[in-house]
């Protein structure tokens, strides 16, 4: 009989459990989609003129109508102007910044995105020993990805079109993107405060 009991006391408090679980699961779901719509609406409010933002689930894209050029600023012909280089060997695009939600990651898993970045930030900021130890550097440092951003409840990848030591061309037209990075700044908590260092997520000219 006592067996029956205690058998009988274990399923309900197993069924509470999972009701609890699925309660909690749902409330996870729900409220962050909420808060995500009140993000979208708050881009809006903060894009300069001729921007745009779009949401696909937890994507953000923020997108300038006018085209602008991105190029490399290395080994530039000095035969050539600025204008002629950028438009010889850069692209021309619409330039847009893509940020990626995710539930708000523990410090100790950023730390270790981090460290493991770490080696080539520092050949991104101070150099490397050659040409091929440089480029190494470059590609590695722009392909592990680091969050930018974050709030209370999540982490925030950032993402454009110009990577390190990509620029945007002509000067003139890139200041609204150096608004929408403003505008963001205030918007969200960086996780790293602007350095001036060539690893900071910014908009060369």
């Amino acid at each position: 009989m006592c067996s029956l009991t205690n058998l009988a006391r274990t399923s309900i408090t197993l069924i509470v459990v999972l009701l609890v679980c699925a309660c909690s699961a749902n409330i996870r779901t729900v409220q962050p989609t909420e808060d995500l719509d009140q993000v979208a609406a708050k881009l809006k409010s903060v894009l300069p003129n001729g921007w745009s933002v779009t949401k696909n689930g937890t994507v953000f894209q923020l997108t300038r109508s006018n085209k602008l050029w991105v190029y490399n600023p290395l080994q530039q012909d000095l035969g050539l102007t600025l204008d002629q280089w950028v438009k010889k060997t850069g692209v021309e695009l619409t330039y847009t910044i893509t940020l990626r939600f995710e539930p708000r990651m523990p410090k100790e898993q950023y730390d270790q995105l981090k460290k493991e970045r770490a080696p080539y930030e520092k050949i991104v900021n101070e150099g490397g020993g050659t040409i091929y130890d440089w480029e190494r550097g470059v590609n590695e440092f722009n392909k592990r990805k680091v969050p930018v951003y974050f709030t209370d409840r999540f982490t925030i990848y950032a993402e454009k079109p110009d990577v390190f030591p990509d620029r945007v061309y002509p000067e003139s037209e890139a200041s609204d993107c150096k608004q929408v990075i403003a505008s963001l700044d205030k918007l969200f908590n960086r996780y790293e405060p602007m350095s001036g260092k060539n690893s900071d997520f910014q908009v060369r000219t």
